[in-house]
């Protein structure tokens, strides 16, 4: 009997993405800070809505900054509306389902982007899975982080192809999840903006393509902003203060009491493996990969400066561009050295750019 290949390949990328999807929500769920806070979680979707504080380990509290995170739960309240299941249940399907969509979209993307075989997919959909997981170190589930791992997916694919329309309407789109939607002007304007990169070697800048990843991130911030007002009113400008050495004192105060669990550690656990994979196949980085790692670098310094670096899901971002460009950079290494920024899988992949 024939086999056909397109179906075989689609059932391979359902299959493993379910099956990592069951791992990283069966951990989320039974984690016991988690699993005791999840009806808070729940009522915090709807008070985001609503534009009202929450309850937080039995405490009122309210940040402006999570205003703008809407998308979960429009999708959770449009669920609940359908009364065959209560809303806890839609809960944890819709957290199910958005992980399985997290790892689908990675396969997607590095299939038809970056055209990698499917060992290579699998192993990273592997990785992705033990990063994600290292995110968990919060007592609350977040439900932009799965979203959050999505829409970097779709960015880098937007970018690869240099579709600045489709990049716009993602950015506008992300900011309902989250204000990584900034991100996506990042990721531009290091693929496109920044000509040149590489050590020894001078910078130059294509300012039209600077300007523009510039424009995308200016649209993100504007896009947050108005969905926050827009939900919450003035209300929004109630947020914690901001502290430019947070991420420092975070970590002077977790030192004295460091061990195998605590954050820092975690972090280093999550990141280790993605950069010894990338170090491993540096020398046959070609000017996109180039372009992934300045952006997951870059992306990584700003999560330091503006995020609460103790919860590790800050770095889900970095931690998607980095494992994409590895996986990018293994392609390269099945290759002969080739010219700087010709890509080494130009006559496989169909989508190409200057």
């Amino acid at each position: 009997m024939k086999i056909d290949y397109n179906k075989y390949v689609w059932a391979l990328s359902i299959l493993f993405s379910f099956c990592f999807a069951v791992q990283v929500c069966y951990v989320s769920v039974t984690l016991s800070p988690r699993f005791q806070h999840r009806q808070e979680t729940i009522d915090h979707q709807l008070s985001l809505l609503a534009g009202q504080s929450w309850l937080q380990d039995g405490k009122e509290t309210y940040n402006g900054a999570f205003q703008n995170r809407v998308l979960f739960p429009l999708i959770l309240k449009g669920a609940s509306c359908w009364k065959i299941l209560r809303i806890s249940q839609w809960y944890l399907i819709l957290r199910f389902l958005s992980a399985f969509a997290m790892f689908l979209t990675v396969w997607l993307v590095l299939n038809r982007f970056v055209s990698s075989p499917r060992r290579l997919i699998i192993i990273a959909q592997g990785l992705l899975c033990y990063e994600t997981i290292f995110s968990f170190d919060h007592g609350w589930e977040h439900t932009s982080d799965f979203f959050d791992v999505i829409f970097i997916a779709l960015f880098i694919a937007a970018g690869w192809s240099k579709s600045r329309f489709v990049m716009l309407a993602l950015v506008v789109g992300s900011s309902f999840n989250r204000e990584s939607s900034l991100f996506g002007g990042i990721i531009w304007l290091c693929l496109y903006g920044v000509k040149t990169f590489d050590i020894g070697s001078r910078v130059k800048i294509n300012w039209k393509e600077a300007g523009y990843g510039v424009l995308l991130s200016i649209v993100a911030l504007i896009s947050v902003q108005l969905i926050r007002f827009a939900f919450a009113g003035k209300m929004v400008t109630t947020s914690n203060e901001f502290v430019l050495t947070r991420s420092f004192e975070n970590l002077l105060s977790e030192l004295p009491k460091l061990n195998p669990t605590s954050w820092p550690i975690l972090g280093v656990a999550m990141f280790l493996p993605v950069i010894i994979w990338l170090g491993s196949n540096w020398v046959r980085c070609d000017a996109r990969g180039r372009g992934l790692i300045l952006s997951g670098m870059l992306i990584f310094l700003i999560t330091l400066v503006f995020g609460l670096v103790n919860e590790l899901r800050v770095f889900l971002p970095t931690i998607t561009i980095l494992t994409v460009a590895a996986v990018h950079l293994e392609n390269c290494s099945s290759f002969p050295p080739f010219q700087d920024g010709v890509s080494p899988s130009k006559t496989s992949n169909p989508i190409q750019s200057a």
